[in-house]
């Protein structure tokens, strides 16, 4: 009983710990993905910044 107990509480550890390096994951997933779509923004700004200096040239 106290052997089934024991291997019952290992495998809801590291059920648990599964679980929190998939939320880990998925956190950073968001944040790169975030990141990834603010550099695409300033380097769209960037380019229509340039393309409006030299219009006006």
């Amino acid at each position: 009983m106290n052997v089934q107990k024991k291997k019952f509480s290992l495998a809801n550890a590291h059920l648990k710990f599964q679980i929190l390096i998939m939320q880990i994951t998925q956190i950073i997933f968001w944040k790169q993905l975030f990141f990834n779509v603010q550099m695409l923004v300033i380097f769209i700004e960037y380019k229509v910044e340039r393309k409006r200096i030299a219009l006006q040239k």
